[in-house]
């Protein structure tokens, strides 16, 4: 004899983990918990969790990814000031050299 087939009412949540009968279905498949009295806010929502802890990934991204290029702007900045201060006392060194080498001459 065949076992009947048990129907899962209550789905598992992606995001938190519990089975609740009350659930959303995404585009991409994901089952996320939503328990909400009609006029009321909603008492557990799974779904905008996930969305804003998405969003608060990408936020982090863009602050280290701006951190970044602030750091290589500053970098390029000193590395300007320091070539500018080697290309000066290369110039003075050269001028040092060239009057030595007139002293010679005399």
């Amino acid at each position: 004899m065949r076992k009947k087939r048990k129907i899962i009412i209550a789905p598992k949540c992606d995001w938190c983990g519990e089975n609740n009968e009350h659930f959303i279905k995404t585009a991409n498949h994901l089952t996320f918990c939503r328990e909400q009295a009609y006029g009321f806010p909603p008492t557990k929502d799974c779904h905008t969790a996930y969305i804003k802890s998405k969003e608060n990934v990408q936020k982090e991204k863009e602050q280290k990814q701006s951190l970044q290029a602030q750091k290589e702007k500053q970098l390029q900045k000193e590395e300007v000031v320091n070539r500018a201060a080697n290309v000066a006392k290369l110039e003075a060194y050269l001028k040092e050299l060239k009057a030595n080498r007139f002293k010679k001459r005399i």
